[in-house]
C-alpha cells in the first residue's frame, strides 16, 4: 500500500484542476507547517515569491543541522516530502504566502501557522503541531485544565487577520496539536466569518474540555470537520470532541502511528480501519485518570512534572523518538528538590495511573 511520499510521487503529475484538493493534500500541507520557511527562505517569503518548488531548491542547498537540531523524524520526512513536492506538477506552484512561528518561555507557548495560496487565492491554512521542546508539551498538557492556551488564542487571531484581508473560502487544518488549533480557531472567530471555512481537517489531534462541547459556534461548524486517527490512536483520542472520527490504517505500531507518514493511502483517500481494543482501553485509562483529578491538581501536576523535566527553550524531551538518557541524573536531582506537596501530586498521579491500568488491562 502507498503512503504520503508515494502519493506525491505517483499522483504529483495531476494538477488541482484535474483532481481537486483532497484530504491527502490537506495532510501534506499540514506536514509542511513543521518546516520553518522563515529560516529557509526569508527573502523569498518576504517578497511573495516562495513557491514549493523554490523552497525545495533552497532546502537542497541548506545546512541540515540548522533546521533539525533534535533529529526529529517527522521533521525529516516533512523535508523529504518537500523535495518530492517541489518537482511535482501538483504542488510546485503553490505559494507559501505567510509562515508564522512563535515560541515564548514567558507565556509558555509554541505556535506555528503556514498559509498557502494557489492561482492567486487562499488554498489552505496549516497549523503546526507540537515540536520536541519540553515547554511545547507543557502547553499541550495545559489544554486539560485551562479554558484557553496561548496557541489557541493565536490560532483564532491568525484566522481573523486572514479573513480581514481575504474574505474567500479556504480550508484549514493541522496534525496533532495543529488540528486542535484549527478547530479552536474556527470556533472562536466571528460568527459571520465561519461561512468562509470550507473544510476543517484534524489529523490525530486531541480534543477539548467537556465544557466546550456546549459551545454553539462549535456546533455550527461540526459538519465541516474531517477528523482522522490511526487504528492505535492515543493523541487523537484524548479529551472530548463533537465530530465523528474516521479511522485510518497505519503501517506502524502503537504510538508510532502518530507519524502520519505511516498512514496508508489508496488513490486520493485514506485506507479505512477500526480502532483496536488497545486504543480503546488506553483512551478509557487516560480519561479515568483525568476524571479523578481536580483542575487544581492537574495544574499542580503539570507544573511539578515540567519543573523536573525542564521547560526552557533548549529543553528537549526526545530526539529521533528516544528519550535523552543524559537527562536522567538532572531529573532525579530536580525531583528531590521539589516541595513535598509537588512530589505528592506526581506520585498520586502515578498511583492512579497504575491502579487504573491494572483494572483495565
Amino acid at each position: 500500500m502507498n503512503t504520503v511520499l508515494d502519493y506525491i510521487y505517483w499522483r504529483g503529475d495531476l494538477t488541482f484542476e484535474q483532481d481537486p484538493f483532497n484530504e491527502i493534500d490537506a495532510l501534506i500541507l499540514s506536514g509542511f507547517s513543521y518546516i520553518d520557511f522563515n529560516l529557509l527562505a526569508d527573502e523569498a517569503l518576504a517578497s511573495d515569491k516562495l513557491t514549493i518548488h523554490l523552497a525545495a531548491e533552497l532546502w537542497d542547498k541548506a545546512d541540515r543541522e540548522v533546521f533539525m537540531p533534535t533529529g526529529y523524524l517527522l521533521h525529516k520526512k516533512a523535508y523529504e516530502a518537500l523535495t518530492l513536492a517541489g518537482s511535482s506538477k501538483r504542488f510546485k506552484d503553490i505559494l507559501i504566502k505567510r509562515d508564522i512561528k512563535h515560541f515564548s518561555v514567558e507565556d509558555e507557548s509554541q505556535f506555528g501557522a503556514t498559509i498557502f495560496h494557489y492561482n492567486g487565492l487562499p488554498l489552505f491554512i496549516a497549523f503546526e503541531g507540537t515540536d520536541l521542546r519540553s515547554l511545547s508539551w507543557k502547553e499541550d498538557l495545559q489544554m486539560s485544565y485551562l479554558p484557553q492556551i496561548p496557541s489557541q488564542r493565536l490560532a483564532a487571531e491568525v484566522l481573523e487577520e486572514h479573513f480581514e484581508q481575504y474574505p474567500y473560502p479556504v480550508s484549514i487544518g493541522g496534525h496533532s496539536k495543529g488540528g486542535n488549533l484549527a478547530i479552536y480557531g474556527a470556533i472562536f472567530i466571528e460568527r459571520d466569518r465561519q461561512k468562509y471555512l470550507d473544510k476543517i481537517y484534524s489529523f490525530d489531534s486531541p480534543g477539548f474540555r467537556k465544557s466546550l462541547l456546549k459551545n454553539e459556534h462549535y456546533k455550527n461548524i461540526v459538519n465541516k470537520i474531517y477528523s482522522y486517527v490511526p487504528q492505535d490512536a492515543i493523541i487523537g483520542l484524548l479529551m472530548h470532541k463533537l465530530e465523528e472520527q474516521l479511522i485510518v490504517y497505519s503501517q506502524a505500531s502503537d504510538s508510532r502511528q502518530h507519524d502520519f507518514f505511516s498512514w496508508e493511502i489508496q488513490g486520493n483517500e485514506f485506507v479505512p480501519s477500526e480502532l483496536t481494543d488497545g486504543a480503546l482501553k488506553i483512551r478509557e485509562l487516560i480519561n479515568q485518570v483525568y476524571d479523578e483529578l481536580s483542575i487544581d491538581e492537574l495544574e499542580h501536576f503539570s507544573e511539578a512534572l515540567f519543573k523536573v523535566i525542564g521547560d526552557g527553550e533548549e529543553d528537549y524531551i526526545f530526539g529521533d523518538r528516544h528519550f535523552h538518557l543524559e537527562k536522567i541524573p538532572r531529573i532525579i536531582i530536580e525531583f528531590t528538590n521539589l516541595s513535598s506537596e509537588s512530589r505528592s501530586i506526581l506520585l498520586k498521579v502515578l498511583r492512579i495511573f497504575y491502579r487504573k491500568r491494572l483494572e483495565l488491562f
